[in-house]
């Protein structure tokens, strides 16, 4: 099974965060209804998906 490598950013210049996931549209889709409201991505607004890249052999 794989998994996504990903970074959001809050905008153009501004706050990105890198991470990983099996589930991206999940992933993503919780970042922008900040479900964890003292979470990275809810303080700095980095909810925009920058890019994204499947990788096959994460281990999952």
């Amino acid at each position: 099974m794989g998994g996504y490598v990903y970074i959001l950013a809050s905008k153009k210049g501004g706050t990105i965060d890198i991470s990983v996931t099996a589930d991206l549209s999940q992933r993503v889709f919780d970042h922008k209804d900040r479900i964890n409201k003292k979470s990275f991505t809810s303080t700095y607004g980095a909810v925009r998906l920058a890019w994204y890249e499947l990788y096959r052999g994460m281990g999952w």
